[in-house]
């Protein structure tokens, strides 16, 4: 299940070029109405193995929603699924916080921009105040993209952000004329697909630094 917590943006079925059905705003209001029927109901389905709930409301439409909410929706959601992966706003507001923090692990996917970095310690340090046994990965996307100023992996490191994973910039892998051949995205994305999962491999991905 990928569970998009964003309500006025839908990004999540917009890149698996899937429509949003309406509900979850309504599920999330009154989450008294959430079981496996109106779930079904709501679900956006791609293939047999991965299943989406998201939303797309105007951007004037109030999208609040309680921590409780959210637990009776994730509740739900664990005797239906072996995996939920939720996204949350850039900006969390408490809600989003409690599903950050009953989450088993969390993925926080940074670039290497002064911005970036900068959220990313902010981020950090409010992980810090809750549940220590919780399991952060820290993962750079899109390293070495030319043209983009930023920091190093060494100077980020000076600010004790060490990435578990890094996945290079290679969009050259992704045209009609060029399919996708194993090689450092394909092995990195792989390692992280297992280490998320649970199922490592014993592919070495591009660059892993230990926490």
């Amino acid at each position: 299940m990928l569970l998009d917590l964003d309500l006025h943006t839908g990004d999540c079925a917009l890149a698996l070029n899937l429509r949003p059905t309406p509900g979850l705003r309504e599920a999330l209001a009154n989450p008294l109405r959430i079981d496996s029927v109106f779930l079904d109901r709501t679900m956006a389905v791609h293939g047999e193995r991965l299943f989406v709930l998201g939303a797309e409301e105007p951007l004037r439409t109030d999208a609040e929603f309680t921590a409780a909410a959210v637990d009776t929706l994730v509740g739900v959601l664990r005797t239906q699924f072996h995996y939920i992966i939720a996204d949350v706003p850039r900006i969390p507001a408490s809600s989003y916080w409690h599903a950050l923090d009953i989450a088993d692990l969390r993925l926080i996917v940074a670039d290497q921009t002064l911005r970036s970095v900068r959220d990313t310690v902010r981020l950090r340090e409010g992980f810090g105040a809750h549940r220590a046994e919780h399991s952060n990965i820290l993962i750079v996307n899109r390293s070495g993209e030319g043209g983009r100023r930023g920091m190093t992996l060494e100077e980020m490191a000076r600010v004790k952000l060490q990435p578990n994973f890094v996945i290079p910039f290679r969009p050259h892998q992704f045209t009609a004329l060029n399919p996708v051949r194993r090689g450092a995205f394909t092995e990195v994305v792989a390692a992280l697909a297992g280490e998320i999962s649970g199922r490592r491999t014993d592919r070495k991905p591009w660059w892993r630094l230990a926490t």
